[in-house]
Formats: C-alpha cells, sequence, structure tokens
C-alpha cells in the first residue's frame, strides 16, 4: 500500500528541514549523552511525535503520512548524521510499524490499532527495552566509544 509516496516532493523536502532542524537543535546536543549514560533519547522522540514523525509509515488511509520505505530511509540516514542511536531506535520503530502494515492490515484489530498509533504516536516498547539491552552490551559500547574519539566506526 505504500509503494507510492503519499507527501509530493516539496511535502516531503519540507519535512526534510525539520529532521535537519531536529536534529541539530535537539538531537545532536543530546548523542554524546545519550550513548554514554546508555539512555533512551527522550527529547528527540517527544519531538518526533509532536511532529507525527512515528506514524509516518502508516498509510494515509489510516491518518498517516504514508511514506514510502525510501523516504522513510532518507530520514533515517539524516537521523544518523546526527545521533546514531537515535536514528536506530527510530528506524527499528518503523521496521515494526511497517511489519503491522504490511503482514496484518487486513485485520480490523490492526486497521484499529494504525488509526491509534497515528493519534497517539506509540513508540512500540520493543525499541527502547532493545536499545538499552544493546548499549549496554561491552562490544557495544567499545563501538560508540571508538566512534567518538576517532569518528571511524570499530568493527570488533
Amino acid at each position: 500500500m505504500n509503494a507510492k509516496a503519499a507527501l509530493d516532493e516539496n511535502s516531503f523536502t519540507a519535512l526534510l528541514d525539520i529532521i535537519h532542524s531536529l536534529g541539530r537543535d535537539l538531537v545532536r546536543p543530546a548523542a554524546v549523552e545519550v550513548d554514554r549514560d546508555a539512555r533512551f533519547p527522550h527529547e528527540a522522540f517527544t519531538e518526533f511525535k509532536k511532529h507525527k514523525l512515528l506514524s509516518a509509515y502508516v498509510p494515509v488511509v489510516y491518518g498517516g503520512m504514508g511514506l514510502s520505505i525510501t523516504q522513510i530511509c532518507k530520514i533515517c540516514e539524516i537521523l544518523g548524521g546526527y545521533c546514531a542511536s537515535t536514528a536506530m531506535i527510530f528506524a527499528m520503530h518503523q521496521i515494526q510499524v511497517a511489519c503491522i502494515v504490511h503482514h496484518c492490515e487486513s485485520s480490523p484489530f490492526f486497521q484499529n490499532f494504525l488509526r491509534e498509533l497515528v493519534s497517539e504516536q506509540y513508540l512500540l516498547d520493543l525499541e527502547r527495552h532493545y536499545f538499552i539491552e544493546l548499549i549496554q552490551m561491552p562490544k557495544t559500547l567499545q563501538r560508540i566509544e571508538h566512534t567518538l574519539k576517532t569518528g571511524k566506526p570499530l568493527r570488533n
């Protein structure tokens, strides 16, 4: 259903401007603390909710933006330039939304859930749980510390 984007090029460009603004003003300033303290980037996701970004992949028929997977990937790429952890959580969330859209959309229960996701901007709990678990692993911490020091990824 999301094969064709619901936003025209100008609207998507305006959305990317918002993403860059959030990245510069909010995501990047918190990035070191998010990684160092292995904490969830609450400030970023609070703003993402205000801009309805958690339902960006939800089809327009349910009230979402109906973005394509390519557009979602572009958002993830931009966020990753400001904070890889925030981008990863956003991407994981969108993957879960995509699974519901593509595998459960015919179910009335999930149709209602998609509408609620748009109105409530739920963050699916798995992202938070697995992010905190992942960020506490020694190899993950080594990769983060190496990247912060050198600006290059560590493949350990």
